[in-house]
């Protein structure tokens, strides 16, 4: 957002009045009690821009303490140019459980995550979303259309379990 520090001010302003000193300030410390404080040096359509500005500003502070803080590492959110990529992408995020398909060994499986992603811009924001050996570039919102899905499935996938839990100490054994 560009600042705009060349707006006159009215020759009845203090001597040490700013007309957008410290209304937008990066610490986000000024509400809409200091523009209206300040509105009587501003024009009306310089006020309710300040007004709208400091809104988003709010908006935006909200919004970032509402994300999970500490779920990602500086490098899972920093995009990095990787040249033989020839895009931007951060680092992978992983599940710490190993890939469980049964066609590949102990050794192929233990060295693939269940499920892994990260974040890759090149023409367009993607997640590179993978699933064992399989990845699918998909965009943000495919993603969460991902994530909707595979928080129903657990549910349903632990009922499964619950199901299986109690025919198995019935009758039959179960392996690890």
């Amino acid at each position: 957002m560009k600042r705009n520090a060349t707006i006159p001010t009215p020759a009845t302003a203090p001597a040490a009045f700013e007309p957008l000193g410290g209304i937008i300030s990066g610490d986000g410390t000024h509400t809409n009690e200091d523009i209206a404080r300040t509105r009587r040096y501003l024009t009306v359509e310089q006020a309710e821009h300040m007004s709208k500005v400091a809104d988003q500003l709010a908006e935006d502070r909200a919004r970032e303490h509402t994300e999970p803080a500490g779920l990602l590492t500086v490098a899972q959110q920093t995009l990095v140019y990787d040249e033989g990529l020839g895009a931007y992408r951060t680092a992978r995020i992983e599940t710490d459980m190993r890939d469980v398909d049964s066609i590949s060994s102990d050794a192929e499986n233990a060295r693939t995550p269940l499920f892994s992603a990260e974040m890759v811009v090149a023409d367009q924001v993607e997640l590179w979303f993978g699933y064992g050996t399989t990845i699918g570039e998909v965009s943000p919102g495919k993603a969460r259309e991902i994530v909707a899905e595979m928080r129903a499935f657990a549910d349903r996938m632990e009922a499964l379990c619950d199901v299986a839990d109690g025919i198995a100490a019935d009758d039959y054994e179960t392996r690890d």
